[in-house]
């Protein structure tokens, strides 16, 4: 049981120390500038309107259309 006890402190002791080295090498590793970004002006213009959709085409309503035969 004392072996165990051992073990376990000498892997909290390693989880411990690598713990605090990636948050050091973290902060080193931080920029102290904030990142470059774009600018565009707004502009004016006229813009067409339009919509686009993936699937299928079908129509809404429908329309039978019945040919008649008269007899005279």
């Amino acid at each position: 049981m004392m072996i165990l006890a051992g073990v376990s402190i000498r892997l909290l002791g390693a989880t411990l120390l690598m713990v605090v080295a990636g948050g050091a090498a973290q902060a080193e590793s931080t920029p102290a500038t904030p990142p470059a970004v774009g600018i565009v002006e707004a502009a004016k213009r006229p813009i067409t309107e339009s919509s686009e959709f993936l699937g299928r085409i079908e129509a809404i309503n429908r329309v039978n259309l019945v040919a008649r035969v008269m007899h005279y």
